[in-house]
């Protein structure tokens, strides 16, 4: 359940997105970074060496045999702490070949930008 949220800047629906982690103890300050709550991007995407601090630790393997054993990552909004298990951030995708393969629903970029998508939503 997502919770009402100040908006910091309504052109790009800015959030105060305090930090993000993972339950085996690894997070990341997003103090210097803006936020943006998307519902059309599928990812939480955001500056590589944050992305990285945010899931080290996880490696989700590609044939999805360890999801169900993989940390929750927490993200939290002003001072409300969301919690998202291994089943909305571990997307499993279907291959050209017909197979499953799993991959992790958060993605570096070369951006100072933190966007937050449906991966936060689910």
């Amino acid at each position: 359940v997502f919770s009402f949220h100040n908006v910091v800047e309504k052109d790009y629906w800015v959030v105060n997105l305090k930090n993000m982690g993972n339950t085996l103890g690894h997070s990341a300050s997003a103090y210097w970074y803006t936020s943006i709550v998307d519902s059309g991007t599928s990812l939480i995407v955001g500056p590589s060496s944050f992305i990285s601090s945010v899931t080290s630790g996880i490696n989700v393997k590609s044939d999805c045999s360890n999801q169900d054993s993989l940390p929750d990552i927490t993200v939290t909004i002003d001072d409300t702490t969301y919690q998202i298990p291994s089943s909305k951030y571990v997307i499993k995708a279907q291959t050209i070949f017909g197979s499953t393969e799993c991959i992790l629903g958060l993605q570096g970029a070369n951006s100072p930008i933190v966007i937050l998508g449906d991966v936060l939503f689910q």
